[in-house]
């Protein structure tokens, strides 16, 4: 079985993988993506379709009895199970008992931190308190750095990314509200909405316009400059996760 029992992880995986292999700017480590096979060639669902998953992510999670000829009691089993021996004469209670307190002494988990990983597993140790809670953002970033690729080389290439990706949002969140279907609305952020508005209508008179925080400070809310950076930096931890992938690591510090 994978390890965080979804698949979504993997697939931000596989598809900025793809992306950063078409980047001549990101440098990839083909060799410890051998094993991935033909990653350029395929769609995920036909990656994922095969068997090379669970070489490559998967560990055991089956409770099963031994089989003598088969399996091995050596100290190279693996750290993802434990070996136990159950007498089939003690009352079914207390045997159920022991084996809870066997698993509590040997650390059995959920949590990503602590659970059994596969050959390739994602990094940081703590990606369960952060990545995993925010895959939506690890979804926009994907796309956003997929538009960005797509205009590479043009002197507007960031304008053109963001304007693809926020067009993407909007048709989307429409779709999903006049045919009923059954999924979360995409998130736009307000950076994407005010530089976006501004440069289709920088005459507008809200450009420039200030409130009173709860600080007693005046800031900017319709700041077209700010949200213009506030943009780039979305780019960037688009950007930082294919660095990451390019390297072997994923998601890692982005």
């Amino acid at each position: 079985m994978l390890p965080l029992q979804r698949v979504e992880p993997y697939r931000l995986w596989f598809e900025f993988l793809k992306l950063a292999l078409k980047d001549d700017d990101i440098p990839v480590d083909r060799e410890f993506y051998r094993d991935w096979g033909d990653v350029e060639g395929q769609t995920f669902t036909q990656w994922w379709a095969g068997e090379t998953w669970r070489t490559l992510f998967a560990i055991e999670n089956e409770v099963r009895v031994l089989d003598a000829n088969i399996d091995s009691l050596q100290s190279n089993a693996p750290v993802s199970t434990l070996d136990v021996r159950i007498p089939l004469g003690k009352p079914l209670k207390d045997s159920l008992e022991d084996i809870k307190h066997l698993l509590e002494e040997h650390g059995a988990s959920i949590r990503l931190d602590k659970a059994p990983k596969g050959r390739f597993s994602l990094t940081p140790d703590n990606v369960d308190k952060g990545f995993l809670k925010h895959m939506r953002n690890a979804r926009m970033n994907l796309r956003l750095y997929g538009y960005w690729m797509s205009h590479k080389g043009k002197d507007n290439q960031v304008q053109l990314a963001a304007q693809d990706w926020y067009n993407w949002a909007v048709d989307r969140n429409h779709q999903i509200e006049t045919k009923g279907w059954r999924y979360e609305k995409v998130f736009i952020p307000i950076p994407f909405q005010n530089w976006l508005g501004f440069l289709d209508d920088p005459q507008d008179d809200k450009w420039g316009e200030t409130r009173i925080n709860n600080k007693g400070k005046e800031v900017y809310i319709y700041d077209p400059e700010i949200a213009r950076r506030q943009v780039m930096r979305y780019l960037k931890k688009a950007s930082n996760l294919a660095r990451n992938v390019g390297k072997g690591v994923f998601p890692g510090t982005y």
